[in-house]
Parts: structure tokens; sequence; C-alpha cells
């Protein structure tokens, strides 16, 4: 069962980042409605698609932010259309703004003395 489960998140992993993080475009990806792709992932892999979707934001969000990536560029690539939009959700992630976060980073934070 892990086996498939595991099959089942990189299947869906894939599909997402060309959807661009987007519902709709992961539902119309698969062919199907998107309450459909709701119930359908909650039986493969047990959580919601919403949250499922803002953990796989996150993780990349931060990726790309040490990777040394603008703030603008995270944010178009992970489908925000606006970056304040995308720094609100950063900070609701992970208790603090994008900018904060690569300040405290073990690369960023040497930038920074107080």
């Amino acid at each position: 069962m892990a086996e498939t489960s595991s099959l089942a998140v990189q299947r869906w992993e894939g599909l997402v980042e060309a959807a661009h993080y987007r519902v709709k475009e992961l539902a119309k990806a698969c062919g199907i409605s998107v309450r459909h792709l709701e119930r359908r992932f909650r039986l493969e892999l047990g959580c919601t698609l919403r949250k499922w979707l803002d953990e796989l934001r996150r993780r990349a969000a931060e990726q790309r932010l040490l990777a040394g990536e603008p703030e603008k560029n995270v944010a178009s690539a992970l489908g925000f259309k606006q970056e304040c939009n995308f720094c609100r959700k950063f900070k609701s992630w992970t208790g603090m703004t994008p900018s904060e976060f690569m300040a405290r980073a073990p690369s960023g934070g040497q930038k920074c003395r107080e």
C-alpha cells in the first residue's frame, strides 16, 4: 500500500507543477471536474487537495528562495498572481516573510548582523 501511495504522490506532484499549483488547471489536466478531483484525491492520499497543495507550495517556495530565486519569480512560479499575496501566504505558512526567512537561512543569516 505504501508503494501505491508513493506512486500516487509522485504522479500528482508531476501534474501539480504543470498546472502551476492551480486546482482548476489540475482538474483540467486530469479531464475531470474540480469536485471529482477533490474526492478522488482524498480517496487516494487521505487528505484534502488544498491542504496538500499548500504544503507542496510551501516546500517549493522555501527551496526556490534558498536557491536565490527572486520573490517575484517564486510567486509567479507557484501560481500567485501578485507577489503580496505570496508574501502573505508564506508568512501564514512559516510565521515570517520571505525576506525574514532568507535572513535566517544559513547563507542569508550572515548578511544580517544586529
